[in-house]
């Protein structure tokens, strides 16, 4: 797979986020016995509050959609506070799932990190796949928050420059 690039979100990328959000989301629905249009309307609503919610609580954040090959494939949010870095969602389309972007995306995301001296923290539902891509990538329970865990990727002494090399 091409290497994932990021742009910022912007609100032409409204209908796709929300297609991205419901894939992300069709195993619980289905386990609710909604028809297809309470479905809809549920995960329309769950999608807006989650909006407002990231607004709310973490301003400044960047709001990025994966790319792969010029076709949206993803969404990265990164709020990067002063103590830590907060992955509040990494999510991508199914048919760009295990195949490296993600993995990509936040080890570049972790090594800025790492420069800038600071953990990273991501809340994952506690058997969500995606928690052993996480682990493979240092990060460990922090804390249990109900049915999801706060992983922390603790922050790690930047790469040092080779010899004679400066900046």
């Amino acid at each position: 797979m091409p290497a994932p690039i990021l742009r910022p979100q912007t609100s032409a990328d409204d209908a796709f986020l929300f297609e991205l959000y419901s894939s992300t989301r069709e195993e619980e629905t289905a386990a609710f016995g909604f028809n297809a249009e309470q479905s809809r309307q549920f995960l329309r609503s769950q999608f807006e509050l989650q909006a407002i919610h990231y607004q709310r609580h973490y301003e400044g954040a960047s709001f990025n959609i994966i790319e792969v090959n010029g076709e949206a494939a993803g969404k990265l949010y990164v709020h990067r506070g002063a103590g830590e870095w907060r992955v509040m969602d990494i999510a991508l389309l199914p048919p760009y799932r295990n195949r490296g972007a993600g993995t990509s995306l936040l080890r570049s995301l972790l090594a800025d990190a790492d420069r800038a001296g600071v953990p990273v923290t991501i809340h994952v539902e506690e058997y969500n796949l995606a928690r052993r891509l996480y682990e493979r990538l240092g990060f460990r329970t922090k804390e249990q928050q109900g049915m999801y865990l706060l992983l922390e990727r603790a922050r790690r002494a930047a790469p040092l420059q080779e010899p004679g090399i400066t900046g």
